[in-house]
């Protein structure tokens, strides 16, 4: 029987610039490829750059975005994530995972909380 794949996940904060402020995680090594002070999309291989760009262009255009898979290296081993993002006041807040569903309850709790 195939195991089922662990869920990996990643909560990000960004300025308006998106400069990386902080950084949640589930203890995956996801967070590292995240790190504080750093740009959001620098933290994408040349491959991602550009879907990693639209992707904060649309958060900060529209209010919230969601993304299609966009490759990050943990451990010089690629892995596929899958964003959704929001602007909240001058803050851009990102979710992902490696799952959609895990992304998109992820992120609804978290827009829930921010609602309350």
């Amino acid at each position: 029987m195939e195991q089922a794949k662990k869920q990996k996940g990643v909560v990000i904060f960004c300025n308006i610039s998106g400069l990386i402020t902080k950084t949640i995680n589930d203890e995956s090594e996801i967070a590292d490829c995240f790190p504080q002070g750093k740009l959001f999309s620098s933290c994408f291989p040349i491959v991602a750059l550009r879907e990693a760009l639209d992707f904060m262009v649309a958060v900060k255009s529209d209010g919230s975005a969601h993304s299609g898979e966009m490759i990050v290296y943990v451990n010089n081993h690629p892995i596929s994530l899958l964003f959704a993002g929001a602007l909240i006041e001058d803050t851009i807040m990102l979710v992902a995972s490696n799952s959609k569903g895990e992304t998109e309850k992820n992120f609804s709790e978290i827009m829930g909380v921010n609602n309350e």
